[in-house]
């Protein structure tokens, strides 16, 4: 689809989704039952249609670095603003957290290769993320949606399965004020073991999300470029990704703007959607990013606020209207902030 077609699309569809949710057409659990359909169907069928012949390179280390990097800055600018704005710690987590993770599946997946054209992928990709040896006489191209995905998978899933909860479940012990009340020695012995666990948890999270499944046998297996059938099927099936992810979206959706806080959704939304955007094209730039990863990292970046992000912190009962107000905002804004970027990347030389 091309980019008009795809946010026309992507409006109407939050806006079904919202009048749906408005009028109690759908029961409250409507958007649950379908990002449990896109998460077990829809993704890991376009994951496997586009991964293929896709091979790690210093290039994809680099663009994989990008996001991470992110992460990093997201949750810097949420401590710095909670000294200067003199925000409370719930707060300061929240801004943090939504400025460090985008929304890079739900949205980055069905926005991201509209915006990137097939044709600025297919200058730059020889060579960089495809082994010449197995292809002498000419390289695939891989997909926009390949780089979306693995920058999805390999960044803001992974760091959401490691930093995230761990910051999130740090600050709810915090908000419950519990305290260690035995011995020094058994309290040690209690963290370790529960750090263990943790990871374990972590670990199986992973290895049983089916996107991650799907990436790790799509680059394993996935031949660059499937038989027709199988890429039919596949196409088949991923088909509903667009309108599933968007209704969901529009369902949840709130842009009522929590007193107290307005000043912390402003921060979010300016530095979701054009601060670290910018700061992603620099450190892509000057890690020599190629362009179609340069532009895939720089989108991923400016997605709005990941809504798992604000689902974990609702349920940590952690500035709850301040993150339902940082996804509505930055959702409704980036309808105009991608369309710009993706316009502007295209006018870089």
């Amino acid at each position: 689809m091309s980019v008009v077609t795809t946010f026309a699309s992507l409006g109407l569809l939050l806006l079904v989704g919202k009048l749906l949710a408005w009028r109690r057409l759908v029961p409250e659990t409507a958007p649950d039952t379908l990002n449990q359909l896109a998460i077990t169907l829809f993704f890991p069928a376009s994951i496997l249609g586009h991964v293929g012949g896709l091979h790690l390179s210093p290039s994809l280390l680099a663009f994989v670095a990008v996001a991470w990097v992110n992460v990093g800055l997201g949750l810097l600018i949420g401590a710095l603003c909670r000294r200067v704005l003199a925000l409370d710690a719930e707060q300061g987590l929240v801004v943090g957290l939504s400025l460090a993770f985008g929304n890079t599946a739900f949205m980055g997946y069905s926005v991201v290769p509209a915006l990137v054209q097939a044709a600025e992928a297919a200058d730059a990709v020889t060579g960089l993320l495809t082994s010449p040896v197995t292809s002498p006489i000419t390289s695939p191209v891989t997909s926009p949606l390949a780089y979306a995905v693995v920058y999805d998978q390999l960044g803001s899933f992974v760091a959401l399965s490691t930093v995230a909860l761990i910051l999130i479940a740090r600050q709810e012990a915090k908000r419950l004020d519990v305290a260690p009340t035995s011995t020094t020695t058994t309290a040690t012995t209690a963290t370790t073991a529960a750090t263990t666990r943790g990871w374990r948890m972590v670990l199986r999270r992973l290895l049983t999300f089916p996107p991650f499944v799907a990436l790790l046998l799509g680059v394993a297996f996935m031949p660059a470029s499937p038989p027709p059938a199988v890429r039919e099927i596949l196409d088949v099936v991923a088909a509903p990704l667009l309108p599933c992810m968007a209704l969901a979206v529009g369902m949840r959706l709130s842009w009522r703007l929590p007193h107290g806080a307005r000043v912390a959704v402003v921060v979010v939304v300016v530095g979701k959607l054009l601060i670290l955007p910018a700061l992603a094209l620099i450190l892509g730039r000057g890690l020599g990013l190629p362009a179609p990863l340069l532009s895939v990292a720089v989108l991923q970046t400016a997605m709005p606020v990941m809504i798992t992000v604000s689902a974990l912190l609702q349920a940590a009962r952690l500035a709850p209207a301040l993150a339902v107000a940082a996804v509505g905002t930055t959702t409704l804004l980036s309808m105009a902030t991608l369309p710009a970027w993706g316009a502007f990347l295209a006018s870089l030389p």
